[in-house]
């Protein structure tokens, strides 16, 4: 009677190896080390993905602010104010929310394609929002400023908006031209957004060219 005694795994020659396979332990070693590399992927692409988001979404911000910026730039060169008038003045007053700057500003412009309009900008609940109206029509100004609807939303996630008026060597934030009896000769303006993960402002200076009073 002959006795087989079964042959250790370390004994076995490569070709040995391969007829037998891999044993449980080799297995389970090779599913944590994949496991391990997986997790290392998978947290470098999220991490990437996180960060090219960010910068997209600052990107699309900053390049939609900077087109905001000019166009309001363009329509302050075009302002004009008539003493005669009180439907034709330029109206910019500054409050604070929280500590931040939420300006609002109403002016009449010749930018428009259509000839005068009154161009009102405001900062509400983190959306910078722009409103024209037609200055002849007084009835329709007065529904204006209490209608949300007619109040089209340019941009939303703003943390800041100031506008700035240079008068008798100093910046100032507000103005009257029913008191001061004319408009700013330049104006500076900062529109502020952003997230947790940071900021950015983005500015423009408006030099109005029609004149201070018609």
């Amino acid at each position: 009677m002959k006795i087989y005694l079964p042959i250790p795994f370390f004994s076995l020659s490569s070709h040995q190896r391969k007829q037998h396979g891999f044993t449980l332990i080799e297995v389970m070693i090779s599913l944590a080390l994949g496991a391990v590399i997986l997790a290392a992927v998978y947290t470098s692409f999220f991490m990437a993905e996180e960060a090219t988001s960010v910068v997209g979404k600052f990107a699309r911000h900053s390049f939609q602010s900077r087109l905001i910026l000019d166009r309001l730039a363009r329509e302050l060169e075009s302002s004009f104010y008539l003493k005669s008038d009180d439907t034709i003045q330029f109206i910019l007053e500054d409050q604070e929310s929280f500590g931040r700057s939420t300006a609002s500003i109403s002016f009449v412009t010749l930018a428009s394609p259509l000839g005068a309009k009154v161009v009102s900008y405001r900062l509400k609940d983190g959306q910078l929002s722009r409103m024209e109206t037609d200055p002849l029509n007084k009835s329709k100004q007065k529904y204006a400023e209490n209608s949300k609807e007619m109040w089209l939303v340019l941009i939303k996630d703003v943390q800041e908006f100031t506008i700035e008026a240079f008068h008798a060597g100093r910046w100032i934030r507000t103005w009257d031209s029913n008191l001061i009896n004319g408009i700013p000769t330049v104006l500076r303006i900062s529109l502020t957004f952003g997230y947790d993960d940071g900021i950015e402002t983005v500015q423009q200076v408006a030099r109005p060219k029609i004149g201070n009073i018609l």
